[in-house]
């Protein structure tokens, strides 16, 4: 294969049973407001919930904040398996023409002090390489608090023909929430691919 020299766009090949993509950068707030009321229906029909109750509020509530919240990221996710799940948000964010030790700078969360007045439990996060070949990483801290333990996940990939690094975090104030979804968020960055203009994904 020809080594490419354009990016004509992204490909995001992900379980839509699992994951429920949010409006990307750039959406404007009515749009932002369509999607809620959308994404909120579309919740209801897969809980059986009923409008105007208690749960469909609720539904309407975390949809809203997730949508539009200030998450600094192109692309967000969430999940939400069952009505009494903790939400699990993913934020995706495509870095062009930037060094990579200034990627992982960037997007190493322990460059400023956790909230609530945390710590971290280590510095050295536990890394492990989930596609060698494609060169896709995760690597996980952890946060400590008068909460308890708080993940930060990276997953990260590196698209040299393009100089594009792929970057996908997870922070939640859940260790439970994040171990159970640990596979779907690998899962999800597997998924991530930059497609050429011969529509080739890399």
């Amino acid at each position: 294969m020809t080594t490419p020299t354009t990016a004509t766009g992204m490909h995001l090949d992900f379980d839509t049973a699992v994951w429920l993509a949010g409006p990307p950068v750039g959406t404007t707030a009515d749009e932002i407001a369509r999607w809620v009321v959308d994404a909120t229906a579309a919740c209801m029909d897969d809980f059986d919930v009923t409008a105007h109750t208690a749960q469909a509020g609720y539904l309407h509530e975390v949809l809203n904040s997730f949508a539009t919240a200030e998450l600094a990221c192109d692309f967000r996710f969430i999940r939400l398996r069952a009505l009494n799940d903790i939400p699990l948000i993913a934020r995706l964010n495509i870095i062009v023409d930037t060094p990579l030790e200034e990627v992982l700078a960037a997007t190493d969360p322990t460059a400023s002090a956790p909230a609530a007045g945390g710590r971290w439990y280590e510095r050295a996060p536990q890394t492990e390489t989930l596609d060698e070949q494609r060169g896709l990483e995760r690597r996980t801290w952890f946060a400590v608090d008068d909460g308890g333990i708080r993940p930060h996940v990276r997953h990260h990939r590196r698209v040299e023909a393009y100089d594009v690094d792929l970057v996908l975090s997870c922070a939640a104030h859940s260790l439970r929430a994040v171990a159970a979804g640990m596979a779907d968020l690998d899962a999800l960055a597997r998924g991530i691919s930059i497609v050429d203009e011969n529509g080739a994904q890399w």
